[in-house]
């Protein structure tokens, strides 16, 4: 709400742009964000029920890296085929070039912060889980003044897209902070034990964004670009995943696996 008001100061047709991108934003949340904290709810529960602190922790480290691992080539494949997503998604009626560029540019930050929506959510039922309901308020006050201050500062030099990247950078933020606040609930996390992995996934994040320049400069239609970008880009990093012995690429496959089980 409050970024629609400031978007409003904006140039015309910056309230619809936002409006737009948030929409798509939160779809990708609603099908990955959202299903994977299931997943992982139910597991950690049980973990800390148990009494298996250690596990506990093991099953968030485990779940940190999963949506890394997920999140991290949506984020770029959305940030280089905004546009094309858009004008395949809207481009009809009165939805202009200028719309679709607009759109576009909130689209491209806004999803550079959907891997820290999914764990600022996951983080965030590590709090619930241990019946510390106070954090989450207290994290969530600070997101706000965060998010208004951000906005207000960055969309001054880069209107409808300073006001998008201000929520990705929030959502970071708003992690970090939560993840500071389980620090100082002296449980050992041992977070040097995700860098390994974290250095795999911006190794195949790497090649992926390269992917992604070379068939945007090759290609011309639209919806073939959208096609090859989808198949070389995610094919590419999967990979290159494979490749660096990523063993949370196993153990997504066996959730998948396990989910086709119990729907059948």
């Amino acid at each position: 709400m409050i970024s629609k008001i400031i978007a409003a100061g904006l140039v015309v047709g910056s309230v619809s742009a936002l409006s737009y991108a948030l929409t798509i934003e939160n779809l990708i949340n609603s099908l990955f964000v959202a299903s994977i904290v299931t997943v992982f709810y139910t597991e950690l529960s049980q973990k800390y029920a148990e009494g298996d602190i250690s596990q506990f922790v093991s099953m968030w480290k485990k779940g940190l890296a999963t949506f890394l691992l997920i999140l991290t080539p949506l984020a770029i494949f959305f940030f280089f085929n905004s546009i094309d997503i858009v004008t395949i998604l809207l481009k009809r009626g009165s939805f202009t070039e200028e719309s679709v560029k607009l759109t576009a540019i909130a689209l491209s930050f806004y999803v550079l912060g959907v891997p820290f929506h999914g764990i600022r959510n996951l983080t965030l039922r590590i709090f619930y889980i241990t019946n510390d309901a106070k954090t989450p308020m207290i994290n969530g006050l600070v997101a706000i003044i965060v998010n208004i201050t951000l906005s207000f500062l960055l969309s001054r030099k880069f209107a409808v897209g300073g006001i998008a990247f201000a929520g990705a950078v929030t959502a970071l933020i708003s992690c970090i902070i939560l993840i500071i606040s389980l620090c100082r609930k002296k449980m050992q996390l041992h977070l040097r034990s995700v860098v390994p992995t974290t250095l795999k996934i911006f190794i195949a994040g790497v090649i992926m964004s390269m992917t992604q320049m070379v068939v945007s400069y090759l290609l011309d239609d639209v919806i073939v670009r959208f096609l090859f970008s989808i198949i070389l880009s995610f094919g590419l990093y999967f990979l290159t995943l494979i490749v660096l012995r990523c063993k949370e690429v196993i153990y997504i496959y066996d959730i998948i696996k396990r989910k086709i089980k119990n729907d059948e």
